[in-house]
């Protein structure tokens, strides 16, 4: 399993920004900065009806810090392997 914490991601995400800002020459960085943009892979993050965090580990996480699944986590692949079988019209665009 691969799991991250959506906490941590958005603490480094932050983080960058505000780094970003202070790098620039000036007093006012942010009428300076046209734009800051950043990617991620295709995840999972798992909040509950109240935004926050649920664990996806099958480990002790009482924290329920481990709640992002991302892409190169296999443990729906058997799950995947039965969409994929069904060759459904809408796979032709999605899945792999």
């Amino acid at each position: 399993y691969v799991e991250q914490s959506s906490e941590d991601v958005w603490a480094a995400v932050a983080g960058s920004v505000r780094a970003a800002l202070a790098a620039v020459d000036g007093d006012d960085a942010s009428r300076r900065v046209a734009g800051l943009g950043f990617a991620a892979t295709c995840s999972l993050v798992c909040l509950d009806a109240s935004g926050k965090p649920v664990s996806v580990s099958e480990e002790s996480d009482p924290e329920n810090e481990r709640n992002i699944i991302v892409w190169m986590d296999h443990r729906a692949s058997d799950e995947a392997e039965r969409i994929n079988a069904t060759n459904h019209n809408a796979l032709r665009t999605v899945g792999g």
